[in-house]
C-alpha cells in the first residue's frame, strides 16, 4: 500500500481542503491540510481561505 506524501510546500496551491481556527483576539487563521502552511490572520473565514490561497498562488508563480 503506498503512503501519500504531502506535497513540497513550494508547490503546493492550497486546494486542497484547509481549515479555519479563531486565534486569541477573534481574527481567523487559515491551514493548508495538503502542505501545513499557515496563512496570515484575517478579519474573517472566508477572507482568512482567500488569503491563503493567494498566497499559494503567488507562491507558485514565483517559484516557476
Amino acid at each position: 500500500m503506498r503512503t501519500r506524501e504531502r506535497p513540497a510546500t513550494w508547490r503546493c496551491g492550497h486546494l486542497y481542503p484547509t481549515v479555519v481556527s479563531t486565534v486569541e483576539g477573534g481574527e481567523k487563521r487559515a491551514r493548508c491540510l495538503g502542505c501545513g502552511t499557515t496563512g496570515p490572520l484575517r478579519a474573517g473565514g472566508p477572507e482568512a481561505m482567500r488569503a491563503l490561497r493567494e498566497e499559494g498562488k503567488n507562491r507558485k508563480t514565483a517559484g516557476a
